[in-house]
């Protein structure tokens, strides 16, 4: 029933996302965008009337190059498409890492709030108490190996970019799981620190 109707597919996806990045970029017309730019100075963004309008230009070209991609046959439409998905990634990274901070739990973040106070990490059906700086930090080598909590040890580490992470010591997703899978976790689970 709806197989002659599955080249409308990559049309709608083609609109919809390349109708919603033009209007985005053409939104914060005239060049440089003011709000944004005193926004971008007050995050410390360095050359902000630059990046701004680098990010409008950039939303405008991207949507557009993603509609005409799907208009260009062969090789040329397929390398149009994909240098205008690039340049949605980067924005997309960009608007996560400087809009939307606050949705991830930092090293900062966790620090400002806690201030040295305990508390506790639940998540699903797991609870936390201690954040390790490494992941060794959550051996105890002074004992024996065999009296050591190694494999399969939960822990909470801040990574290599200043995240929460919610780890496995020594887990195989292979054999005995990931950590999503041994502590019941999906995607969108929430995670609640109370202190």
């Amino acid at each position: 029933l709806a197989k002659p109707f599955s080249w409308l597919t990559d049309w709608i996806l083609r609109l919809v996302l390349g109708i919603g990045f033009f209007l985005y970029g053409y939104g914060k017309l005239p060049l440089p965008p003011k709000k944004m730019v005193t926004w971008f100075e007050s995050e410390g963004i360095p050359a902000p009337e630059l990046v701004t309008s680098m990010v409008s230009i950039g939303e405008m070209a991207a949507g557009i190059g993603i509609i005409l991609g799907g208009f260009l046959s062969g090789v040329l439409g397929n390398v149009v498409t994909r240098l205008s998905g690039g340049a949605v990634v980067v924005i997309m990274i960009g608007a996560f890492y400087i809009a939307h901070a606050d949705w991830f739990i930092t090293e900062k973040l966790f620090k400002e709030i806690s201030k040295t106070r305990s508390f506790t990490i639940n998540a699903r059906n797991v609870k936390f108490t201690q954040v390790f700086k490494n992941y060794s930090d959550a051996i105890d080598f002074t004992l024996d190996q065999k009296d050591r909590e190694e494999d399969g040890k939960k822990m909470a580490i801040f990574n290599s970019l200043g995240y929460l992470q919610l780890s496995i010591y020594k887990s195989n997703p292979q054999t005995v799981g990931s950590a999503s899978t041994l502590f019941g976790l999906n995607y969108r689970d929430p995670v609640s620190i109370y202190f």
